[in-house]
């Protein structure tokens, strides 16, 4: 859903609902990937490097290949 609301440009929608799916699974690389990119969406360009630095360490593979509809 998260990454439905990112593509729909729903940013807010699109942060809370990966904040929500993190609480379950707090390292999900592609949770934090929508989240970062939202973040980045909204301006929030600090939170949105950390986020993303995070979501790089955790993802195996090539990280800027990930897009909205391919989640």
């Amino acid at each position: 859903a998260a990454a439905a609301h990112l593509k729909a440009g729903d940013y807010l929608k699109a942060q809370a609902e990966a904040e929500k799916s993190l609480t379950g699974w707090k390292h999900d690389p592609l949770a934090l990937w929508v989240k970062g990119k939202a973040q980045a969406s909204l301006g929030k360009t600090a939170d949105s490097e950390a986020t993303n630095a995070e979501a790089r360490k955790l993802w195996h593979g090539d990280f800027d290949s990930i897009t909205a509809d391919s989640i």
